[in-house]
């Protein structure tokens, strides 16, 4: 009986709620009013003036089933788990992180034109993956350039920023330089071929646990870079040199107190260049060695560990590149990119990594402007100290727009 009531009840109000919108009066005719706005602006933005103020950015979509091992978003040999997991045995992943929003000034003053710029990708935090896939928006840039002087957050100037490599991964093949960071740096075009540049930036060490060693660096690094490029290509020179410090009363390194010297100096050399060989063809590499320089190696790699004597000692690394990349028609391109990051650490644990390398041969088609459409196969390997070793290989996909 009290399901019987509950139907005639609910009949009731329906009936009752239909009757109501039959009785209400009709609405407006919108026709002229909408009419009149649409020729109205959609808006404006102010900006101050001699300004002029541009967005820009793209959409990526990335999709990725790995063979062997899951890894992640990006490939990174240091992730590789050594023995491979029953467990872990590779799968489908499909992500935007990639994306990214910059927004530029430029500004005509009184002391020349001024750019400032601001970068951000969804490399910051994850959101769950069953309901909205949300990802946190995470800076890249945020810097400003006038006369020369590049202030604020920018590329390392030890990088080969002119003839980095393109993959279709975001990480990017083994052996090669890679940091953001604040710094000031200036640039000085000495001729049409020719430019130096010279820059402080900020420090941090980055211990054998792959933690930093501490907060309080006590001396930034100073790099100096030669540029020299024409129709040719480009050829990028730069040294380094770092003080890796604790000066902490209670230093420690992966855990284990510093019982002797507190200091080590960090320097590296770096060679890049990328050379237009042949029609539509080029050759890029780089290859950098060091002692100390191992957070800006882009897989990781520790900047020291602690010596025998409990004093802290700086790591070498020697990390190499080499890729060809080769235009097929005018919108069909491919790369093949190797590298290879090698760790000559002495005091290192056996199963601490020594040898990582990836190779990426990759497809780029461009059905219109703007966008662009990637396949890419690659193959990593890690290598331990006590020479235990895992590979994994990759297939992945993208869709790109820039705006």
């Amino acid at each position: 009986m009290k399901y019987a009531t509950k139907r005639i009840a609910t009949l009731a109000g329906s009936t009752a709620l239909a009757s109501a919108m039959l009785m209400a009066p009709a609405f407006a005719d919108t026709s002229a009013l909408d009419a009149r706005v649409s020729t109205q602006s959609a808006g404006t933005v102010n900006v101050p003036a001699n300004t002029v103020l541009t967005f820009g950015g793209y959409v990526k979509a990335d999709f990725i089933y790995d063979f062997d091992q899951t890894q992640g978003d990006t490939i990174f040999p240091p992730s590789l788990t050594i023995p491979d997991s029953a467990a872990n045995d590779g799968g489908f992943r499909f992500h935007v992180r990639q994306s990214r929003l910059n927004i530029t000034s430029t500004t005509q003053t009184g002391i020349g034109e001024v750019t400032a710029k601001i970068e951000w990708d969804l490399f910051g935090g994850q959101g769950n993956q069953a309901v909205s896939n949300s990802e946190h928006f995470r800076l890249r840039h945020a810097f400003i350039q006038t006369n020369g002087w590049t202030i604020g957050q920018y590329w390392t100037l030890f990088m080969p920023l002119s003839s980095y490599p393109g993959t279709v991964d975001f990480q990017g093949p083994s052996g090669i330089l890679f940091v953001r960071q604040p710094q000031i740096r200036y640039t000085h075009q000495v001729n049409d071929m020719f430019s130096v540049a010279f820059s402080v930036e900020n420090p941090e060490t980055i211990g054998d646990s792959g933690g930093s060693v501490n907060n309080n660096d006590q001396v930034p690094d100073f790099v100096a870079a030669v540029r020299a490029e024409g129709a040719w290509g480009s050829v990028d020179v730069a040294g380094i040199y770092r003080n890796i410090e604790d000066p902490n009363l209670a230093p420690t390194i992966g855990g284990v107190p510093v019982t002797g010297s507190d200091s080590d100096d960090g320097f590296g050399i770096m060679f890049g260049g990328i050379f237009n060989a042949w029609q539509g063809g080029s050759i890029n590499g780089n290859v950098a060695w060091g002692e100390g320089i191992g957070r800006y190696v882009v897989d990781g790699a520790p900047d020291a560990r602690l010596d025998g004597g409990g004093s802290v000692d700086a790591v070498e690394v020697l990390m190499y590149n080499i890729g060809v990349t080769q235009q097929l028609s005018p919108t069909l391109s491919a790369g093949l990119q190797w590298g290879v990051t090698e760790i000559d650490d002495t005091f290192a644990a056996a199963t601490a990594p020594e040898t990582q390398q990836t190779i990426h041969a990759s497809l780029f088609w461009s059905p219109t402007d703007r966008m662009t459409v990637g396949a890419e196969v690659s193959w990593n390997e890690l290598e331990l100290v006590n020479g235990a070793s895992e590979e994994a290989t990759r297939l992945q996909t993208s869709v790109q727009f820039n705006f």
